[in-house]
């Protein structure tokens, strides 16, 4: 069984890889060791094209560095309160116009250093955000309501939008400090989802894109114009500063997102009734063993676990749930599989 869905996944990556097309890749190895750029204000590009905004006119706080057994990174030194600061990689439309047409899902992936930042005070009382982002230009022209920042950093803990951590049974991630760490996205237009995923983690988080759009989601009416990697904060409870890296930043081009095992391994899955009333059936006609389903809001909050002595059918009393939609965690020894409920 483990062999007929590892062959499954391989087929549909393979067809994912043949249509991937790179757009732009920097490892910043090109690029002289000092400032990124001699001009704070963001009017005229530095090096590689990369243009640096600092709030305290310090262009060295955005530099290229060399790392012990890497080459060349790009280093943000955040001095603490102030407004911000950032290196922004423009004309990201260009290249995306350059697209296969059916390419209409944007993956970003790079490389983040974790530091030996100490996390005080808690996560949610802090001010200042650092993170990767890409800007989108509407129809009208208008940029402030299509931004986002796909991760905030701090220490071991990665955030989504929104604040949504990225972590194991809505636990708090904790990374290995003083490491590097690849990340990775997937704007999904057709869809209007993005995905974050820290793939050495199998860690795979999907969230709508955007919330609030006023119009269609569609590449002609949301396009994507910047890269932009930097913080923002400087409020009063939290001031210190902060150093980030990055490294391996690549922009690609796909016409899907891929599967991973959990998608092929729910599709093994029947859920009945759908919608339910009282009691749903868990179910799959491969004897794939259960050993617990655990069930989710769509907030991430865990509303109910339930063990199962490795049966391939078990019922699950939703009797006394709200009404509104729940996510299903089926953990096997094959792996976790993700199914959809409503609840009348």
């Amino acid at each position: 069984m483990k062999l007929k869905l590892l062959y499954t996944v391989q087929a549909l990556l393979v067809a994912h890889l043949c249509t991937a097309q790179l757009l732009y890749s920097e490892n910043f190895d090109n690029l002289a060791i000092g400032d990124l750029s001699t001009d704070p204000t963001g009017t005229t590009a530095g090096q590689g094209g990369w243009y640096v905004k600092a709030q305290s006119n310090n262009t060295s706080n955005v530099r290229i560095e060399a790392e012990p057994g890497r080459g060349n990174i790009l280093l943000l030194n955040y001095p603490g309160n102030l407004p911000g600061m950032s290196a922004e990689k423009r004309d990201l439309n260009i290249v995306w116009s350059q697209r296969i047409p059916s390419n209409n899902v944007i993956k970003v992936e790079y490389d983040f250093f974790t530091g030996n930042e100490v996390i005080e005070p808690p996560l949610f009382n802090l001010v200042e955000t650092s993170g990767f982002k890409i800007n989108m230009k509407n129809i009208n022209n208008n940029t402030n309501s299509t931004t986002f920042y796909n991760y905030r950093h701090y220490s071991s803990v990665l955030t989504a939008m929104g604040g949504h951590q990225l972590g194991h049974n809505n636990q708090i991630l904790t990374l290995v400090k003083n490491s590097w760490i690849k990340l990775a996205m997937y704007i999904d237009y057709p869809n209007n989802k993005v995905h974050f995923v820290i793939p050495s983690l199998g860690i795979r988080k999907e969230y709508p894109f955007l919330i609030n759009a006023k119009l269609p989601i569609t590449i002609d009416n949301y396009t994507p114009f910047s890269i932009l990697i930097g913080f923002s904060g400087g409020g009063i409870n939290y001031q210190r500063p902060v150093t980030t890296k990055y490294d391996n930043l690549t922009i690609t081009a796909v016409n899907q997102v891929p599967l991973n095992i959990e998608e092929v391994l729910a599709s093994k899955f029947n859920i009945f009734p759908n919608p339910v009333t009282d009691v749903v059936t868990i179910t799959n006609n491969e004897n794939i063993a259960i050993e617990e389903v655990i069930v989710y809001e769509m907030n991430g909050k865990i509303v109910k676990l339930q063990k199962s002595n490795n049966e391939s059918e078990i019922q699950l009393n939703m009797e006394s749930f709200a009404t509104g939609t729940y996510l299903l965690h089926i953990e096997t020894k094959e792996g976790m599989a993700v199914k959809k409920v409503i609840k009348n």
